[in-house]
């Protein structure tokens, strides 16, 4: 696997894995070696409290984004919605006129008006998509938090655990007895530690689709975008030739 290194915390971290992101607020600062081959903190943040904190921040502010902006989707796909009207207006008119016009005329006129009415179908269907894009990241969010929780509840309470075996073994050492209870507290550590990183790994995945869902609803917005670019250009189109043909008709 090939490193990158992130523009904003110069950290190759940030693309050798997908679930270990440094925030614009915490960022981990490079830990490449020399030939930048090599992260030596690779493992240690891939399965840590600080990764999972990171992938919790990108999401929620992922999770903002996609939301706000599908605002703007159906704000969009409104406005091709009254380029519809417009056009439909536009072509009643031109229907009072057909015996002044050409076929090729009219073929022409309906064409960009058909091209209106098909964006505003293909429009809507993009903007469902969008939105179901956007209710999965949102999922994504709060499986995150659940997850994120877990894991901060299960390194916390295997710091506790580390701490009472390290009392209990000093205290057996300094008594010169056996420690009965290092084995169980051992498991426990063990334990914890394991379902601290399973976690980290889960929410790894939900923070990688979260990416690729959002980038699906950004794909979606952007072609609902062009949509409502070549809505807007065939209505006005549409309007200026109906108007060309009233004035000419106007004139004989």
């Amino acid at each position: 696997m090939g490193y990158e290194m992130c523009t904003r915390s110069r950290c190759a971290l940030y693309t050798a894995k997908e679930n270990a992101l440094p925030s614009e607020t915490t960022p981990f600062g490079c830990h490449l070696t020399i030939d930048a081959g090599t992260c030596t903190r690779f493992d240690y943040v891939m399965h840590s409290v600080t990764a999972v904190d990171n992938m919790q921040t990108e999401v929620n502010s992922v999770t903002d984004a996609i939301l706000n902006e599908n605002l703007e989707v159906y704000e969009m796909v409104a406005a091709i919605e009254a380029d519809v009207i417009v056009t439909n207006d536009a072509l009643k008119s031109m229907d009072q006129m057909r015996n002044e016009m050409s076929a090729q005329e009219i073929e022409k006129i309906e064409k960009d008006g058909d091209l209106v009415i098909d964006a505003v179908e293909e429009a809507g269907r993009l903007a469902l998509a969008a939105s179901q894009d956007g209710r999965k990241v949102y999922k994504g969010s709060r499986n995150l938090a659940r997850l994120a929780a877990k894991a901060r509840k299960a390194n916390r309470d295997a710091e506790v655990a580390e701490k009472r075996l390290k009392s209990e073994e000093t205290r057996a050492e300094k008594d010169g007895t056996e420690c009965t209870t290092c084995p169980g507290l051992r498991d426990d550590v063990e334990r914890l530690k394991s379902e601290g990183k399973n976690a980290v790994i889960a929410a790894g995945q939900v923070a990688k689709q979260a990416r690729e869902d959002s980038r699906n609803a950004r794909d979606n917005r952007n072609k609902i975008k062009e949509l409502r670019s070549q809505s807007d250009e065939r209505r006005g189109k549409v309007v200026e030739a109906v108007e060309e043909v009233k004035r000419r008709v106007g004139r004989r």
